[in-house]
């Protein structure tokens, strides 16, 4: 639990720092000056992206409520995460990790749209589950207390007439 409630808090420190490192950590390792610039350009698209994403995490309810991400958000996140440090690294392989940071970055999407919506679809499911058991439980009530009409009994009427 302190894994996820550590990733829930780093998403958003995450999204700033990480795409700074993307482009400090190739300039420092030794890079080209067309990487770095070309870096220059991704690095506010991987920020929005992981903003994207984090949003669409905080989105849920369960994770606001327990503020912690789910094993699903916390294992994608990591992946993704650490790709983008191992590319900062100048790494052998780095083309590599460009692929899998951006495979990682659609997989974290599609996962936390995919989670909202389950997540969204089971709760409105036991709200209309209730209201149907509370309609229901209304009409059988109404039904056992409507007083049946008795032509044999007196009937009273009460009118009120104001001036």
């Amino acid at each position: 639990m302190l894994l996820r409630r550590v990733i829930y808090r780093w998403q958003v420190v995450a999204a700033v720092v990480l795409p700074l490192w993307l482009v400090v950590g190739t300039a420092i390792f030794g890079s080209s000056a067309g990487d770095t610039l070309s870096l220059l350009l991704f690095a506010p698209l991987l920020a929005l992206g992981m903003l994207a994403v984090a949003g669409l995490i905080f989105a849920r309810k369960s994770v606001r409520s327990s503020k912690a991400v789910s094993w699903a958000d916390a294992g994608v996140l990591l992946l993704w995460h650490a790709s983008i440090v191992a590319t900062g690294l100048r790494l052998p392989g780095v083309s590599w990790y460009g692929v899998l940071i951006v495979v990682a970055g659609l997989a974290a999407f599609w996962l936390a749209v995919w989670q909202l919506v389950t997540e969204t679809r089971r709760r409105v499911s036991g709200v209309m589950d209730a209201f149907t058991q509370a309609a229901a439980g209304a009409a059988g009530s109404a039904e056992h207390r409507s007083p049946s009409v008795d032509a044999s009994g007196p009937v009273i009427v009460v009118e009120e007439h104001r001036p």
